[in-house]
């Protein structure tokens, strides 16, 4: 499938798809903290 999709990108899928999976764990891990700090201030300013 992927070689009818990326004919002359098919070497490079492997690390592509590795790159995108640690890039949107990264950004899942730390999601709950950005949330945690956007109502932490948004707590402050509006108090």
């Amino acid at each position: 499938m992927v070689r009818k999709i990326w004919r002359e990108r098919v070497g490079a899928f492997a690390k592509i798809v590795l790159v995108l999976g640690f890039v949107f764990s990264v950004l899942l891990t730390l999601a709950p903290a950005v949330i945690y700090a956007a109502l932490l201030v948004m707590r402050l300013l509006f108090r």
